[in-house]
């Protein structure tokens, strides 16, 4: 019976030490695995970043808003008191509506290059600060790869820092 009860402690103990070391290797594998799609919506880099965006654009967009609405208005003007115009009035009143037409596409496609180019500056600025991030972390935790999870079909949770990134990154934001 003593003979049994060895035997079996020392089979649990091989098995025992054999998943330690599975768990062990699991996580020293170099491959780390962050979900950068949930790192970045809430982090406070972004949110500054988007809270800039509005400010800078929010004249120019009010602008756009009111070139539309005054073009709105005069189209609708138009229709409304066409059978009462002349056809010069009608010309005339025609041509100035082309001209605020004109005029609207141009800024809107002025505003949406400039939004586009100061989106891509600050967004460049986050995802740099991110990489840094990510950097420190993985020279601190043995981690030779770090991959974006939407590219990954399968990884252990072991390998997920997700957590641990979005901490750091949230805390190089709050600086």
């Amino acid at each position: 019976m003593k003979r049994i009860i060895l035997t079996l402690a020392a089979c649990c103990a091989a098995v025992v030490s054999t998943q330690a070391i599975a768990v062990d290797a699991a996580n020293t594998s170099g491959v780390c695995v962050a979900q950068i799609a949930t790192i970045l919506p809430n982090s406070p880099q972004v949110k500054a970043a988007t809270s800039a965006l509005k400010k800078k654009f929010s004249k120019q967009q009010d602008e756009i808003k009111a070139l539309q609405d005054k073009v709105a208005a005069a189209q609708k003007d138009m229709e409304k008191n066409s059978s009462v115009m002349s056809d010069e009035d009608q010309a005339t009143a025609q041509a100035a509506l082309d001209a605020d037409n004109q005029s609207l596409v141009t800024q809107i496609a002025e505003f949406q290059q400039a939004v586009s180019a100061e989106q891509t500056k600050q967004m460049k600025i986050v995802f740099d600060q991110l990489n840094e991030v990510i950097q420190s972390y993985a020279g601190s935790n043995d981690c030779s790869v770090v991959l974006d999870s939407q590219f990954v079909v399968w990884s252990a949770p072991s390998n997920d820092i997700t957590a641990d990134i979005q901490k750091a990154f949230d805390a190089a934001g709050s600086k």
